[in-house]
């Protein structure tokens, strides 16, 4: 079917921001963003919702100026968050260096989602940054999921990390 985004597109305006969000995801998985006004996307989740679709389409979404802005942490409330469940929905391994950016985040609201879009990317290079977390309640159940998913890697590697001797009791 073909008439559903003038009906989506309606939704952007929606009271619920669940509903708003649902509209942005459909409209840009479908390439059907570019063709609204822009300024329906005040909102920091609708804004990088909207920009993961923009940049999704390129072949370095890191390089995206609309994502460079997000990530250079003047974004508002929520937007990151928005961001990474775009690419846990959505994302490929070309959003390994977002990532790579947030890997150090100590943000409770990202805590969990940041290690479920590293299981979608599947990057080894997140190994060590996973592993550290490991000691961090929030997100910790996430981390081990990432762990896994990673494979043999991530558990040689921390089975390295656990015995050594300098690996902190915490961890």
């Amino acid at each position: 079917r073909k008439d559903w985004p003038p009906l989506a597109e309606r939704l952007i305006t929606h009271d619920s921001e669940e509903i708003r969000l649902a509209a942005v995801r459909a409209l840009g998985r479908y390439g059907y963003l570019d063709k609204l006004d822009h300024k329906s996307f005040e909102e920091p989740r609708l804004r990088a919702t909207a920009l993961f679709f923009q940049a999704n389409g390129t072949k370095d979404p890191a390089a995206h100026r609309g994502i460079q802005s997000l990530l250079s942490g003047s974004s508002m409330d929520g937007a990151l968050a928005a961001l990474l469940a775009a690419i846990i929905e959505h994302g490929s391994k070309r959003w390994g260096d977002v990532l790579w950016t947030l890997r150090k985040t100590e943000d409770a609201e990202l805590a969990p989602l940041l290690p479920q879009a590293i299981v979608r990317v599947q990057d080894p290079r997140f190994i060590p940054a996973l592993i550290s977390r490991l000691s961090i309640r929030e997100g910790r159940e996430e981390v081990r999921t990432a762990l896994v998913s990673i494979g043999d890697k991530a558990f040689k590697a921390l089975c390295e990390v656990l015995d050594a001797p300098s690996t902190d009791p915490e961890l």
